[in-house]
């Protein structure tokens, strides 16, 4: 018997080589034979008559392959017969995939797939593909499906001969059941331990064991445990095809008082110490104060008794507020059970509080808008008003420490003057320098001149001089004072040309002397500064016809000789210079933007020669870029923006003075405004620290935020002032004591803007300072809970002290609630109370003489029955 053994014709029908063709009976059982027959290279094979000759010749056989390959027909003949039909033509009979899995009952089953393929030639290799990227390569993968809905579970077999074959079959995975629930993770022993029952599931059932065999069935169980220290809360969850799913939480149970008791204590940042006499609440979800206010002790202790918690919902979440002041740091919220049990509370203070925000609006005006801000013990805000489109005003503000509005000074009262400030100087005396920029048409064609005024610290205009100036374009001036505090002033001013004039005053108003700069072009003024030498530096831009490059000058008065540099980033693109600074060794830095801009840096040594350039390749675009820098010990810190379309943000980056960056920061946020006062602002401290605000898009307008970054990049605190309208700073500035002042404007409505004035204050020197010096604070604003009757006035009262009096007395006035008696009480610096006064409640004013006390500090509480209303630090300094 000889023939041919072949592939099956669905797959390629080549011939099968080295392969054993077997004879099978016609039960298909294997006939042993003396020689084993192979298939050769072509597939043929022969079986000999010496292997036949001992065959039964009645009766009937078919073939097989050793390798275990079906023949495609299954045909049975007698040995003649099969003799007579030679040469034979066999075929495998074609792969087949398939496979078949458990049955899946309960979400989370594992699976086990049981791989069932046949035919072909073996031996096989498997790709599974059960879906979201799972795969297997195995004969019999064990699977745990854990997404329900359904899934279709694909198998590829590739047989010996490379032949292929797959099926798919889809597997409905259940929704799974899901035990969970949120219990107190503290409470007092036997009292009830609140939960809330979340599983799903099917046609649930449950069991709750928490402990000493105490169970439950029902969905919400209510659950008392006698046992301290941490206990086990365990759910299990059945559903109606009986899959199941646990869940257990641990409680913390403790032996409570009926109190919830703790410390209030500062920052740890600004030295941990206990906040003496300061007042707290209890608010809900809501904000709502749902307790009377309690006061802390002379340790910072504070309690709130179970006669006033027994009236609140013991299901609803709270946490606690402070009436003013410095407001706490990040509380979470808890029920009353969990804030007993974790008594006692360690309250702190933020490191920062806003204490006050003034705003300002003259009328009649369409526009206020402040332009700069400086400080000498009192607040002074420069800027203008517009009554229409044709007459603005100057105007100068001061405010007290604690914001108080002083005193405000107008200039130009003319018709159809226009009249802008952008510049501003306080001597050692408190007198204010400030310049105004006039347009006498107040037809926009040019300014026609500027005014330099003086004016002392109680408002009064000292002098005032005019300075022929006619402006191009921009109404923008720099003010500075020199080596021998004689006032410096400059302009870019239209004659020919555009040429840049500087001149000087003295504190008098005496004119002292002028110097016109003309490097060949237009020149523009961006900024100017003075060194101890009595040099002038400016730095701007110049038009030589064709391109903006940068403008660097050094102007020495005693010789009135100066020279000037030149910078052109690119040929034929423009560059301009916004900001400037200068070492103790006469090296000049300046700031500015590229035509594409970007932010940069040069550095000029003090012979005016090019040392260094920075450009900040942040990794978005500049769609405009303003930034300002300060030189601090031996870093740059340079601050810049950008609002190009999706990649908003405020930047910061710190260099060496050799133009290596140390760090960049960035504070991601939305900017759409492109008004000159919506420039990034940077200030420091004495300690370093560097100060970033700015203006960002909340969704809604527009909101001031300030940023403190310490010297290493770190972002210390963030405060963003959330006022009604849109927002933005004009000018920043940081007192000795740390204190941060920003001054701005809030827009009302669609063109109507005010100028607004915000102090932060920040770590205070004693826990009694300050605490409670803001009495329009948001916390004073908060809404009462209606069932717990508070009396609304204790929400309006207030406290005001008048500071720096001249006439032997210190005064205040106030607003009390009219059925409380009301007390005065000064305190010395170890608590002893030594003067006392009952006050009149309503509205008052209370005059008392300071000869009754020695010089020192002091701390003076208002009181309103047994509640503190105020409580502040005096200083008596005669």
């Amino acid at each position: 018997i000889r023939g041919n053994l072949y592939n099956n014709s669905f797959c390629n029908n080549n011939p099968v080589a080295n392969d054993t063709i077997v004879l099978l009976d016609s039960t298909l059982t294997k006939v042993n034979l003396p020689t084993q027959v192979t298939t050769d290279a072509n597939g043929f094979f022969k079986f000999s008559f010496n292997d036949l000759i001992f065959v039964n010749k009645n009766a009937k056989y078919t073939f097989g392959t050793q390798s275990g390959a079906v023949i495609q027909d299954t045909i049975v003949k007698t040995i003649q017969e099969w003799v007579t039909t030679s040469p034979v033509t066999l075929n495998l009979k074609k792969l087949k995939a398939d496979f078949v899995y458990d049955t899946v009952q309960c979400f989370g089953d594992t699976l086990h797939f049981v791989n069932q393929s046949k035919y072909g030639k073996k031996s096989y290799t498997y790709l599974w593909n059960f879906g979201h990227g799972q795969t297997s390569a195995n004969e019999n993968p064990v699977k745990l499906l854990d997404i329900p809905g359904s899934f279709n579970i694909a198998l590829k077999v590739t047989d010996a001969l490379g032949c292929k074959d797959s099926i798919q079959k889809t597997i409905n995975i259940p929704n799974p059941v899901i035990a969970q629930f949120v219990a107190d993770t503290a409470a007092c022993k036997d009292s009830l331990v609140n939960i809330t029952n979340t599983s799903t599931g099917n046609q649930l059932t449950y069991l709750w064991d928490y402990g000493n065999g105490q169970t439950s069935t029902e969905h919400t169980p209510l659950i008392f445990i006698a046992d301290t220290g941490l206990q086990t809360i365990k759910l299990t969850v059945t559903d109606n095809k009986n899959c199941v799913a646990i869940a257990s939480q641990n409680v913390k149970i403790v032996d409570c008082i009926s109190n919830i008791f703790g410390v209030l204590y500062e920052n740890p940042f600004c030295g941990g110490l206990p906040v003496v006499n300061d007042t707290l609440f209890i608010i809900d979800e809501n904000s709502y104060a749902v307790t009377n206010y309690v006061l802390t002790d002379n340790e910072g202790n504070f309690i709130f008794p179970d006669s006033v918690l027994s009236f609140l919902n013991p299901n609803t979440l709270f946490s606690f507020q402070k009436k003013s002041g410095y407001l706490l740091s990040e509380i979470p919220y808890k029920t009353i059970s969990e804030w007993k049990a974790a008594s006692p509370v360690i309250l702190n203070l933020q490191k920062f509080n806003k204490e006050w925000l003034a705003e300002y609006n003259h009328i009649p005006s369409l526009q206020n808008l402040s332009t700069a801000m400086d400080l000498f013990a009192n607040v002074y805000v420069l800027g203008y008003y517009a009554i229409d489109a044709y007459n603005e005003r100057m105007i100068l503000l001061k405010y007290s420490p604690s914001g108080e509005l002083l005193w405000s000074r107008e200039f130009g009262d003319y018709p159809n003057w226009r009249v802008r400030s952008n510049e501003m100087l306080i001597d050692n005396n408190g007198c204010v320098y400030v310049t105004a920029v006039v347009d006498f048409n107040g037809d926009f064609s040019n300014w026609d001149g500027v005014y330099l005024m003086k004016y002392t610290s109680s408002g009064t205009l000292r002098w005032m001089q005019y300075v022929n100036y006619i402006f191009e374009k921009k109404e923008f001036t720099t003010l500075e004072f020199d080596n021998l505090n004689n006032i410096v002033i400059s302009a870019s001013v239209s004659l020919r040309g555009v040429d840049i004039f500087t001149t000087k005053y003295d504190t008098a108003g005496t004119f002292k002397s002028y110097k016109n700069f003309n490097t060949g072009g237009n020149d523009y003024i961006r900024d100017m500064k003075t060194d101890k030498y009595g040099t002038i530096f400016l730095t701007g831009a110049v038009n030589n016809g064709s391109s903006f490059d940068i403008l660097t000058i050094k102007y020495k008065p005693a010789s009135n000789a100066y020279d000037f540099v030149t910078y052109n980033g690119v040929s034929g693109l423009d560059d301009y210079g916004e900001n400037l600074a200068i070492d103790s060794l006469g090296n000049i830095y300046v700031t500015g933007r590229t035509n594409q801009n970007q932010p940069f840096v040069l550095k000029y040594n003090n012979n005016m020669t090019l040392q260094w350039t920075y450009t900040f390749n942040e990794t978005q675009s500049f769609n405009w870029c303003f930034n300002s820098v300060k030189l601090i010990n031996n870093a740059l810190y340079i601050g810049a923006l950008t609002n190009q379309s999706g990649q908003n943000g405020f930047s910061l980056i710190k260099l060496d003075l050799y133009g290596n960056l140390i760090w960049s920061r960035k504070k991601d946020v939305n900017i759409y405004w492109t008004k000159d006062y919506y420039w990034v602002l940077t200030e420091t401290d004495l300690f370093g620290n560097i100060y970033l605000s700015g203006a960002a898009w909340n969704g809604t307008d527009h909101d001031v935020f300030t940023v403190k970054y310490l010297p290493d990049g770190t972002e210390d605190w963030t405060a963003i002032l959330n006022y009604p309208n849109n927002e933005g700073p004009t000018d920043l500035c940081v007192s000795p004591d740390n204190n941060v002042y920003f001054t701005g404007i809030t827009r009302v409505g669609a063109s109507s803007d005010r100028i607004i004035t915000a102090k932060y204050s920040q770590c205070g020197a004693t826990a009694q300072n300050l605490r409670f010096a803001n009495n329009n604070t948001n916390a004073e604003n908060l809404p009462i809970s209606e069932e717990l009757g508070m009396n609304v006035n204790e929400l309006h009262e207030y406290v005001n002290m008048f500071p720096n009096p001249n006439d032997g007395n210190f005064y205040f006035n106030y607003l009390l609630p009219e059925e409380e008696k009301c007390k005065f009480t000064v305190h010395d610096n170890i608590g002893k109370i030594i003067y006392e006064i009952e006050i009149k409640s309503g509205r008052n004013t209370v005059i008392i003489n300071y000869d009754k006390f020695a010089n020192g500090i002091y701390y003076y509480q208002v009181t309103a029955g047994s509640r503190l209303v105020k409580t502040e630090r005096l200083v008596i300094a005669k």
